[in-house]
């Protein structure tokens, strides 16, 4: 299970689908959003064509999640094998991955390989387990993991999270300050108002808003001096402002200018009154400095936190919503098909420019690194936080002994907790089983 939020994930895939808001229309014409990938055209930013877009997303999204997996997985193993090399403490295994061996091969007395389902990953040190009877690092010379004091054995499990959050820092820093920040921008900007928005402009048709104002590419920064932070400030805009002047803050080519619209009504099929500004809409990013990206990054790491505080709340409403096959809560946590079908998403989505994608596949890749550290430090076994709180405790009961001048005990064995193990992961897994059906019965985008 991904404890990555869905709504901070899908925000900006969301903008596409938001043209019409309580009868306001914001768009270029026709009712339904073009779908390109689907006529083999291109998008605004000639993109490739050939694929429909449902192979695109299926392709997309599986390989990114395949590839963002195996990395975030090999770089928390590697920070848990580093420092028991340091501590001497032999090493047999380092493994990407679960089930069969894809390959392998021995390096410096320990196998490092790819098994076939890269959904986790594991090393196998010397003495992990005191009593195992099939610890195939037991006869490798060298220091057995149980023997090591607290402090270390807290360095070796602790090691994996950490290079997960830092590495989830250092891709929220290259998404939010070295990309910049999602911005709206105008895509196509439709030449006139048509009478009816199901049918292409004519002749006699009057001038759209836009048309004398906008041009393709800009950069949507405000309206009426209040910051526009995603297509649907835009629309509500719109909505409020019938037939009234509205100066638009727009960024063209690095400079930032003020340009008035005005702007108008006209009639839908069916007689009802909408308000028309011209635009077809499309998200980008523009620079912006280190302040505001920190403050953006701690918004994903607490959004993480909340979402990891909800998930016995989400579980059960999404589980309750599952049975009547009912669409369930669109900030509900994501599986990894969940998160697969936010990236596969992504490549299809025509509003998005490219610069847009490659900061949302960065930014997927961060909070998938964060689910990895906040889930990873769960004080239970199997999870490295179940061994540090089984060093805590060693080190306590060590020091409160020690004080009292008494023999240390034999130190702490996790294995004797297998059974809770045991427990905890099935209940792991039928958490991740709820929001995997969730998402196959209603896909979060």
């Amino acid at each position: 299970m991904n404890t990555t939020s869905a709504s901070t994930t899908s925000v900006l895939i969301q903008q596409q689908r938001s043209r019409t808001v309580h009868g306001v229309r914001v768009g270029f014409g026709v009712g339904a959003p073009r779908r390109p990938w689907k006529d083999g055209s291109t998008t605004h930013d000639g993109s490739a064509r050939g694929l429909s877009r449902t192979g695109l997303e299926i392709a997309v999204g599986a390989i990114f999640l395949f590839v963002a997996l195996l990395l975030s997985v090999v770089l928390h193993e590697f920070g848990h094998f580093y420092f028991p090399r340091r501590f001497k403490v032999p090493v047999s295994q380092f493994m990407a991955g679960f089930g069969t061996t894809v390959f392998s091969k021995k390096i410096c007395a320990t196998e490092v390989g790819l098994k076939a389902l890269p959904l986790g990953g594991y090393i196998r040190m010397k003495g992990i387990y005191p009593d195992a009877q099939d610890d195939d690092a037991a006869d490798m010379p060298g220091k057995p993991f149980f023997q090591l004091p607290a402090g270390q054995k807290i360095i070796i499990m602790a090691a994996g999270p950490a290079v997960n959050f830092v590495l989830a820092l250092i891709l929220l820093l290259v998404g939010y300050w070295g990309m910049g920040s999602p911005a709206v921008a105008s895509g196509e900007v439709s030449p006139c108002t048509p009478r009816d928005v199901t049918i292409s402009c004519t002749g006699s048709a009057p001038a759209s808003p836009a048309s004398n104002s906008l041009q393709s590419g800009d950069v949507l920064v405000a309206i009426n001096g209040k910051r526009i932070s995603s297509w649907n400030d835009v629309v509500e805009s719109v909505r409020q402002h019938p037939n009234e002047r509205v100066v638009f803050d727009i960024d063209r080519n690095g400079v930032v200018r003020e340009v008035a619209v005005t702007l108008t009504q006209t009639a839908m099929s069916g007689g009802t009154q909408i308000r028309y500004l011209g635009v077809t809409p499309y998200t980008t990013v523009r620079p912006q400095t280190l302040e505001p990206a920190l403050d953006q990054s701690t918004d994903i790491i607490g959004g993480t936190v909340k979402s990891l505080a909800r998930v016995p709340e989400t579980t059960v409403s999404t589980l309750v919503k599952i049975v009547p096959s009912q669409p369930s809560a669109p900030d509900r946590p994501l599986s990894l098909l969940g998160f697969g079908q936010v990236a596969g998403a992504v490549a299809g989505a025509p509003s998005l420019d490219t610069s847009a994608k490659l900061q949302i596949y960065v930014l997927l890749a961060a909070q998938l690194n964060l689910a990895l550290f906040f889930v990873n430090l769960f004080p239970l076994p199997p999870f490295d936080g179940g061994h540090i709180a089984a060093a805590v405790y060693q080190g306590a009961r060590d020091r409160f002994y020690v004080a009292r001048g008494k023999h240390l005990p034999a130190p702490v064995s996790i294995g004797r907790l297998i059974p809770l193990t045991l427990i905890v992961l099935s209940a792991f897994l039928a958490v991740g089983a709820v929001f995997l059906v969730a998402e196959i019965i209603s896909p979060i985008v």
